[in-house]
């Protein structure tokens, strides 16, 4: 009996945190998911999670979800909120991150000699070399396609119904 109710109180705590979990991610993007990026330097460089706080906000200006995002990542999502209470995202899941995001990872050389060259990190260069079964890659490569087939459906679904509208009403 009381092994019973140690399980239940644990799956409770569990669930508790689950949902705090949720709520925080949730406080962030609603903080900083319309702050404009030359704002976000400084609320990164002063917050604990600054790793998050740039994930959610490229999140939230690419309009991808948290599902979407923990696919691209090749976790579940409440794997991805683990990591986003805990800041404990890798250069790599980064790199991913803005890849999902459509966005890019710049390295720009600020220094008053040499080059002043910026160095974007591409994702298919950046993983040939540790990747070398390809996995991360292909999935990727696979993501991208099924969202290219989604934007190609809702395409020929909005030309459709443009077509049916200039039927309707007569006009080109």
């Amino acid at each position: 009996m009381a092994k019973k109710r140690a399980n239940k109180n644990m799956r409770n705590e569990i669930a508790h945190g689950t949902e705090r979990g949720k709520q925080f991610v949730d406080s962030l993007l609603e903080q900083y998911g319309d702050m404009p990026i030359s704002q976000l330097g400084s609320i990164i460089s002063e917050n604990e999670q600054a790793k998050t706080v740039l994930i959610r906000w490229m999140m939230k200006n690419s309009g991808i979800s948290l599902e979407r995002l923990a696919k691209y990542l090749g976790c579940m999502p409440q794997s991805l909120r683990n990591k986003m209470v805990r800041d404990s995202f890798s250069f790599d899941d980064l790199v991913i991150c803005a890849h999902a995001c459509n966005c890019s990872i710049q390295i720009k050389n600020n220094s008053q000699e040499g080059d002043d060259g910026i160095l974007v990190i591409d994702p298919m260069d950046f993983f040939k070399s540790s990747d070398p079964e390809n996995m991360i890659l292909e999935r990727l490569h696979e993501l991208d396609q099924e969202d290219l087939a989604a934007k190609e459906e809702e395409y020929l679904k909005l030309k459709e119904e443009l077509e049916r509208m200039q039927a309707e009403y007569g006009f080109k």
